[in-house]
């Protein structure tokens, strides 16, 4: 599999010297003893340095590059430089996380959407990890939906509607449903998205673990889970 070039291309606007990247990319599989691609090694690189790894693997359609990506990220740790297994490490980290607050936790303790835990970054301004997490719950609506990305909002809501998502023997959880998406992109996606909304990191982090219980709530009312 090639390197993918708008991967390349985003690192290389960043100024970072493609000996660098090489290095990194060596670095990381040698500490998870190759147990990623070299390719995911360059992603996992890119997301490092804040790139939006997801939207550019998306656009250059490598659909099972993307898979492993998350993948990589959902079973190896990259945070602390050694980017040990998950499973490796979790003996050392348990007595350390008990301790800590839950909101100091990584959002990796959650079993959260893989691309949340990407994206939504709990530092501040927390804002943006509130932005991130309704951006990414449209983006899995929409893909689910198979729809452009010109619907949005709560046209998506009206789409899933109308493709018989919220359709349940029930009328009002039908209702309700369709109520609790539209609340999400109307309360939780706008104001952010249109003023520097103020978040504490307690707040920030419930909001991104309700995108995901949607996210996933919205994928089984898709497959009919539930």
């Amino acid at each position: 599999m090639a390197i993918s070039k708008l991967v390349l291309d985003a690192l290389r606007k960043k100024g970072i010297p493609d000996q660098t990247v090489h290095s990194r990319k060596r670095a990381i599989r040698k500490n998870v003893n190759n147990a990623i691609s070299s390719e995911v090694a360059l992603d996992v690189v890119a997301a490092n340095e804040g790139i939006d790894v997801h939207k550019l693997l998306t656009k250059d359609k490598r659909t099972q590059e993307l898979a492993d990506f998350k993948q990589a990220q959902a079973t190896l740790d990259f945070t602390n430089g050694k980017n040990t297994s998950r499973k490796q490490s979790k003996e050392k980290e348990t007595k350390t996380e008990i301790e800590k607050s839950p909101y100091d936790m990584s959002l990796s303790k959650y079993k959260v959407d893989s691309e949340l835990i990407s994206d939504c970054k709990l530092v501040k301004p927390y804002r943006n990890a509130v932005t991130n997490a309704c951006l990414t719950l449209e983006t899995n609506m929409r893909k689910i939906l198979n729809v452009s990305e010109n619907v949005t909002g709560t046209d998506l809501v009206s789409e899933a509607a109308k493709q018989g998502l919220f359709n349940r023997p029930n009328k009002s959880e039908s209702q309700g449903l369709e109520m609790l998406f539209r609340s999400a992109v109307m309360w939780i996606r706008n104001p952010p998205g249109h003023r520097k909304v103020k978040y504490d990191k307690e707040s920030a982090l419930k909001l991104v673990l309700y995108a995901d219980y949607l996210i996933k709530l919205f994928s089984d009312l898709k497959n009919k889970k539930i």
